[in-house]
């Protein structure tokens, strides 16, 4: 049986479509809600994620747990950022990527590779403050979720297919 945990909170959360869930090191649960940013059930409560003065979070497109448990999320206005015991930090700005492209799914690979699937320039790699495009086999540039897997494999979900990343950069269609 399932319990309707959000019928005891606001009313904006009810009917805020929920667009991601992920659990941290701690086994706090996160929500990537669609207006309210992210939100942390902690306690038998919700709890708005803070923004810093630095670095603000109303506009996440996509959330993962890193290889530490920690958290990696992105932001339209703010980019890619890792949240460390209640903490943000920038990993790469907004405007690193192309153009107006927006991050739909985040995931860190083995080695610490974080990668990035985007909505329309395809999927990139973040490394040394630089985000760079792969372009090896991989010609589809809607890019809606993200899956690592071990040390070598990395599953990407597009908009037509499901594609397995084998070693480097060489990926092979699935679906």
């Amino acid at each position: 049986m399932f319990t309707p945990v959000l019928a005891k909170h606001s009313k904006s959360l009810q009917s805020d479509p929920i667009l991601g869930l992920i659990t941290d090191a701690e086994g706090e649960l996160w929500v990537r809600m669609q207006t309210a940013g992210i939100l942390r059930y902690s306690h038998g409560k919700f709890e708005s994620l803070a923004s810093g003065p630095e670095t603000t979070v109303t506009q996440v497109t996509a959330i993962a747990r890193e290889n530490a448990a920690r958290m990696l999320l992105s932001d339209l206005i703010s980019g890619t950022l890792r949240l460390r015991r209640r903490k943000l930090d920038l990993v790469a700005p907004a405007n690193i990527l192309p153009g107006s492209s927006v991050t739909m799914s985040i995931a860190e690979t083995a080695g610490g590779k974080i990668r990035l699937g985007t909505l329309g320039a395809g999927l990139f790699y973040l490394e040394n403050g630089r985000a760079t495009w792969v372009t090896q086999r991989l010609t589809e540039k809607k890019i809606n979720c993200l899956l690592p897997v071990g040390d070598q494999e990395l599953w990407v979900g597009t908009v037509h297919r499901v594609k397995r990343r084998l070693r480097a950069e060489d990926f092979e269609t699935r679906v």
